[in-house]
């Protein structure tokens, strides 16, 4: 299984700076606003970072974090980086307020800019669009005696001699000689003014940029940066045309930046933060997609003892329970019924991956909670789980569970305290021996509450 064996998180939210070793069940407990959720967010984030923040169903880290936060604003010290370290994979959020950072990421962000600037420019559309202005400003500039101003020009597209001066309008007076030269100084002028033109339209654009916040998501291994992905935040809506032409352009073709090379591990990631992002009959098209739903009813069959089968019909996802003839709608059933199919499903589509779950209790009603835990530890052999939790019972049945199936050891408690003197969470690690044994023989609670 590729497995996640060490994390570090600095300065991300609630934590100043968190180490632990995980294991193939790792709990955090501990009161409210503790940083429970700031750990999870973060190994969510760096963990997705290989599939541009969205985990394995196609849900998106990055975007869950920016409506809920602001991404801009995960920085405990906003003078600091974000670092988040997973198995010597370091993923590092920046926010630059101007300008670009004095080191490489600032010289391949910009470098990448300036092509993609450039390629902007050569756009059949952009170039059309620009040709018209300029040639519309110049056939007025001439005609009225004016000097040119900048703006590409199709010389041909219009009469010459209409923009000689009324003195010379006599065509008997001008040589071909005289108008040979004088088209070609005409291009000439036109053709440095234009260039001249693009520049300016070019500078504009950098000089916005480079005045605009930048939230820069860096990956790192073995200090060689591998991949980059950014963020341009510009202070007021843009009144810049060509400069909110280029951002269209920028984002639906780069919508995540820099992709550089990427030699991490990639990881299968379930990311449960936000309850039922993917509804319970998408979870299970997933299962079927992937070909392991007959793995995964069979499972659920054998661990609920009511139920004789789960199917989906032209009426929905259906089930039949022990003792009824009929099948009946999964929609009647249940919360906690629903919660716990969903957390069967999410567990089968992370096989050999992560899944990372909040409070999974919720919906969870207290007769499911032997049923989740007695799934968590069957599945921690193919599957590692991270979860956050308020309740005492899933931390005793959870360990009591693994006690009986001889996998204590596979379990790590991550007790999170909020430090008033430091006005940040710290961490103490227990594996699920120690944990176990604070509980039957000081009757200690955990969570801390």
């Amino acid at each position: 299984m590729n497995s996640i064996s060490g994390v570090s998180i600095k300065n991300y939210r609630a934590i100043d700076n968190a180490e632990f070793k995980a294991k193939p069940i790792t709990i955090i407990v501990g009161p409210n606003n503790c940083g429970k959720s700031s750990v999870l967010e973060a190994m969510s984030l760096a963990i997705s970072e290989d599939n541009n923040f969205k985990d394995s169903l196609g849900y998106s880290v990055l975007q869950y974090l920016s409506n809920k936060y602001s991404i801009g604003n995960l920085a405990r010290n906003p003078k600091d980086s974000v670092l988040i370290d997973i198995d010597n994979c370091k993923t590092e959020l920046t926010v630059i307020y101007s300008g670009y950072p004095d080191n490489e990421k600032g010289r391949v962000i910009q470098d990448f800019l300036k092509k993609s600037i450039d390629s902007f420019f050569e756009r059949a559309d952009i170039i059309k669009e620009i040709n018209y202005s300029f040639n519309e400003n110049s056939k007025y500039n001439l005609k009225s005696g004016q000097q040119s101003q900048p703006a590409p020009i199709n010389i041909h597209d219009w009469n010459l001699r209409d923009t000689y001066p009324d003195k010379k309008q006599d065509s008997n007076i001008i040589s071909d000689e005289e108008n040979d030269i004088y088209i070609k100084n005409i291009e000439n002028s036109f053709s440095e003014n234009l260039n001249r033109y693009i520049h300016s339209l070019k500078e504009d654009i950098n000089s916005e940029i480079f005045n605009a916040k930048k939230l820069i998501l860096s990956r790192f291994k073995s200090e060689s940066l591998e991949n980059i992905q950014f963020r341009l935040i510009f202070r007021d809506n843009l009144k810049n045309q060509m400069l909110k032409r280029f951002m269209n352009y920028f984002q639906d073709k780069f919508p995540f930046g820099i992709q550089i090379n990427n030699n991490c591990q990639k990881r299968t990631l379930i990311s449960g933060l936000e309850k039922k992002a993917v509804p319970l009959e998408k979870l299970h098209d997933l299962v079927v997609e992937k070909n392991l739903i007959n793995e995964t009813i069979t499972r659920i069959v054998n661990e609920i003892p009511y139920i004789n089968d789960i199917r989906k019909t032209d009426k929905g996802m259906m089930v039949s329970l022990a003792g009824h003839d009929n099948m009946l709608p999964i929609s009647s059933m249940g919360d906690g019924f629903k919660s716990i199919l969903e957390v069967f499903f999410l567990s089968a589509l992370a096989k050999q991956g992560v899944v990372i779950l909040e409070e999974p209790e919720v919906s969870l009603h207290p007769g499911y909670i032997q049923m989740f835990c007695e799934m968590v530890i069957n599945s921690s052999k193919e599957t590692q789980f991270f979860f956050s939790t308020h309740s005492r019972d899933i931390i005793e049945e959870i360990l009591e569970t693994a006690r009986q199936k001889n996998s204590l050891d596979d379990i790590a408690i991550l007790r999170m305290h909020n430090r008033m003197d430091l006005h940040a969470s710290e961490i103490e690690i227990l594996s699920g021996t120690e944990a176990l044994d604070d509980i039957e023989s000081i009757n200690c609670d955990l969570r801390g509450v």
